[in-house]
């Protein structure tokens, strides 16, 4: 056996250990795997109505400035113009 040959063999069997492995690996990660998958579910099903809660509250609060920001922005236009007549004075 040569030497490429006896490099092959060693280079075939350190795949066939590798792939062993991450087998391994996997059927021993794969419970932990699916059970903090299924514990990221449930804490966003739990967050869920929190997130709802502020989202309505957000929408509220936009509803509750329109008046103010329509005030500010008319006060905004009547300031420029008298601006802007000063300015041609």
């Amino acid at each position: 056996m040569g030497f490429l040959d006896k490099a092959k063999q060693m280079a075939d069997e350190a795949a066939a250990k590798a792939k062993e492995t991450a087998a391994d690996l996997q059927e021993k990660a794969g419970p932990t795997m699916e059970k903090a998958k299924q514990e990221a579910a449930e804490l966003g099903e739990k967050a869920k109505p929190a997130f709802e809660k502020v989202k309505q509250e957000a929408a509220e609060l936009g509803e509750k400035a329109k008046p103010a920001m329509e005030k500010a922005k008319d006060e905004a236009v009547q300031l420029a113009e008298k601006a802007k007549g000063a300015l041609k004075k």
